[in-house]
């Protein structure tokens, strides 16, 4: 099951989003309505909520995909996406780490060494950052690798990665209660 999971995601990713995107389904908050009640569907074209408007076609189309494949499937699934960021030749990274940014449960431990260093590169370009929810390096480091991995490249950095690095800390010490950096 979860292998026809992914080989679903993969073709998906391979035919691309086209340039006129059909209308998408795609999550948004019911403003006022309360839990279990509180996600609602807006479809593609219509205007936003309150808390979420509107935006592009692709970028609603990505939105939906990484609710479905965050939130929509099982364990098997999550690990087989985990080991494909894991292959070193795997063309979805840049993708996986969009649908990896909303998961709560991975850290730094799940991924290969090639995988990490995929992350770091990535520091060295502009703001690729998912607008609220960072980097996917900020989500997932743990303390300990933060204090081995990321601190110690805080005196050579230059920018981009400067920023990036300094963003990335920021995210992960909010998630631990720290403040790895002093602005």
């Amino acid at each position: 099951m979860a292998d026809r999971q992914l080989n679903t995601f993969i073709d998906l990713a391979k035919k691309g989003i086209p340039k006129k995107s059909p209308p998408v389904c795609r999550p948004a908050c019911v403003v006022g309505a309360s839990a279990p009640y509180n996600h609602g569907v807006l479809l593609a074209g219509a205007s936003g909520t309150l808390d979420q408007p509107q935006a592009s076609g692709a970028a609603q189309l990505a939105l939906a995909w990484r609710t479905l494949l965050t939130n929509h499937t099982n364990d098997q699934t999550h690990e087989a996406f985990v080991r494909e960021f894991n292959n070193p030749t795997s063309k979805f990274r840049r993708v996986l780490s969009n649908i990896f940014l909303s998961r709560r449960d991975l850290s730094t431990d799940a991924f290969s060494e090639d995988a990490i260093s995929f992350l770091m590169a990535d520091l060295n370009h502009g703001a690729r950052f998912s607008g609220h929810r960072g980097h996917l390096l900020g989500n997932i480091a743990t303390e300990q690798f933060v204090t081995e991995r990321l601190l110690p490249l805080l005196s050579d950095a230059q920018s981009p990665f400067l920023e990036n690095l300094r963003s990335v800390l920021k995210q992960a010490g909010s998630r631990h209660g720290r403040r790895y950096i002093v602005e």
